[in-house]
């Protein structure tokens, strides 16, 4: 699950948040992670860059299981068609709630 609005979501002097005027990137893979994970969600906290590239990931929810940097690997895989702020791409915050796989 992807939440472009949730508070948690602040962005830095140089990302945005959705709204009027930015659009939310559209993810358009997700590499490994397309698998399906039936685990425990960890929550991330992501920007989502100008070349829809997801980078300063840090987990904000932890799954409880040990596997949160596998959850971490998975994101950074994914890749999105950027937002957009005045026709040009932005680097825009979201938070990612993604299921790690049990052992």
């Amino acid at each position: 699950m992807i939440n472009w609005l949730d508070p948690i979501a602040k962005p830095s002097s140089q990302a945005f948040r959705v709204s009027n005027e930015v659009t939310a990137p559209l993810l358009v893979s997700m590499g490994d992670a397309a698998k399906t994970r039936s685990g425990p969600a960890v929550v991330l906290y992501a920007e989502v860059n100008s070349e829809g590239i997801p980078q300063n990931i840090k987990v904000v929810g932890q799954s409880g299981t040990g596997l949160d940097d596998k959850a971490v690997e998975a994101v950074e895989k994914w890749r999105f068609e950027p937002g957009i702020k005045d026709g040009k791409p932005v680097t825009v915050v979201t938070v990612i709630a993604i299921g790690v796989p049990t052992p």
